[in-house]
């Protein structure tokens, strides 16, 4: 996988994010590598490296070898030289995380809902912040910030969505981030779950192996997020990707966005819940679905045959529009369903993924779990500061991590491995 480096004036923010990038993607890497992944000349690489050693972000290693003179020394990020918290909210809980800079899960943090006001749910936030912070100390100024995953909200940090609930009500037009950054004191970065689990499997998941993808999210709806050469696309407001309001299905069920067949409808863990109970508000949603799979309840069957249908319209419309390098799909649904519906979309009917020369597979499964929404949400941090965006090259005023730590950090402040 290359990358592109630039020798504008403006763009030291950039090739710096570039070389972290290209160590997050590849691993430990010398040098000479740096350079050729890159385009950038052995003396910026050479700047970079200093630089970032310096500050603590990457450790320098040399490798073994039996040959004549040293070996060269690789590149690696160090894993102490900066954390992020990640936290999702969701109508019945709150799932706090900290990570390092090299995507490991350091500690957790689960707690249940009972008010979901914003006026309830940032002091909480708060608290499970600080809570995390003092079981695992950490420097103050090696904290990249705090992500925060919930379904709705846009990278401005003021909620928007298609339907409003008894839960996403309470915050339509809120100041997320204005208000709780002053709270923790850190950075804050806000976008909507799923987009923040695909941002995650890109950092340190299966993601991780694609420049171009398509995640597909199954959570309470459906969601997702289109990664184009390595970015996220957000779309002109920030509300791309909304897959669960393609309509597979022409006039088929009443959808709350106010259309009808839309995938969510057929696919979300909600039209699962509704198919063996009538209702979509049982507070252990994951479990009732399970323990339905597990004794073969018939509705559960034949909610995974509807689910699975719909769902490979949906794919052969996404891969012919996007020509992805393969779909992920993942999210909060329990792995057995998830397993089945896939066993049953193959094989795929034609699209222009169909004749593939590198072999990949067109749908992966994605890491799913309760906390992957969380660790997405942390990822927003790391991702904003190893991420390199050629829009950085052309906007005078940047709000970067990088080059901020890079500012800040001291040579001293960090542990060595």
């Amino acid at each position: 996988m290359s990358f592109g480096g630039t020798n504008l004036d403006q763009g030291h923010a950039y090739n710096r994010r570039l070389v972290l990038e290209a160590i997050r993607v590849h691993g430990a890497l010398s040098r000479a590598e740096l350079t050729r992944l890159t385009g950038l000349a052995p003396q910026t690489i050479s700047n970079i490296s200093a630089a970032l050693t310096e500050v603590g972000l990457v450790v320098a290693e040399r490798r073994s070898g039996n040959g004549r003179g040293q070996p060269p020394a690789d590149l690696r990020l160090n894993p102490k030289g900066g954390y992020a918290f990640g936290v999702s909210i969701d109508n019945r809980r709150i799932f706090t995380v900290l990570v390092d800079i090299a995507g490991n899960l350091l500690d957790e943090l689960e707690d249940r809902l009972y008010d979901t006001s914003p006026e309830s749910v940032l002091p909480r936030i708060a608290s499970s912040i600080t809570t995390l912070r003092k079981q695992t100390p950490l420097p103050v100024d090696r904290i990249l910030g705090a992500g925060i995953a919930m379904t709705g909200l846009t990278t401005h940090g003021n909620f928007v969505g298609l339907a409003f609930d008894d839960f996403t009500s309470h915050w339509y037009g809120f100041p997320f981030e204005r208000q709780l950054e002053p709270m923790l004191g850190i950075p804050i970065f806000t976008d909507n779950d799923a987009r923040a689990a695909a941002i995650g499997e890109a950092f340190y998941g299966k993601g991780r192996k694609f420049r171009d993808f398509v995640y597909i999210y199954f959570g309470v709806g459906i969601g997702g997020s289109i990664i184009n050469s390595g970015q996220p696309f957000r779309g002109s407001r920030g509300r791309a990707s909304e897959f669960g309001h393609m309509i597979v299905e022409a006039g088929g069920r009443l959808c709350s966005c106010g259309n009808r067949g839309c995938l969510e409808q057929y696919t979300s863990m909600v039209s699962a819940l509704r198919a063996i109970e009538h209702r979509a508000d049982n507070a252990n949603t994951q479990e009732a679905l399970l323990r339905a799979f597990d004794d073969g309840d018939p509705r559960i069957l034949h909610w995974i045959d509807s689910a699975a249908i719909h769902l490979t319209t949906a794919i052969i419309n996404l891969e012919n529009i996007f020509d992805p390098e393969t779909i992920l799909l993942g999210g909060i649904i329990p792995e057995p369903l998830l397993d089945a519906i896939m066993a049953r979309i193959e094989p795929l009917p034609r699209s222009v993924a169909s004749r593939r020369e590198d072999g990949a597979s067109r749908i992966v499964k994605s890491s799913i779990g309760p906390a992957i929404p969380a660790l997405g949400a942390a990822s927003l941090a790391l991702f904003d500061a190893t991420s390199a965006s050629f829009s950085l090259l052309f906007k005078k005023n940047v709000v970067s991590s990088v080059p901020a730590a890079i500012d800040r950090f001291q040579p001293a402040s960090v542990a060595r491995p």
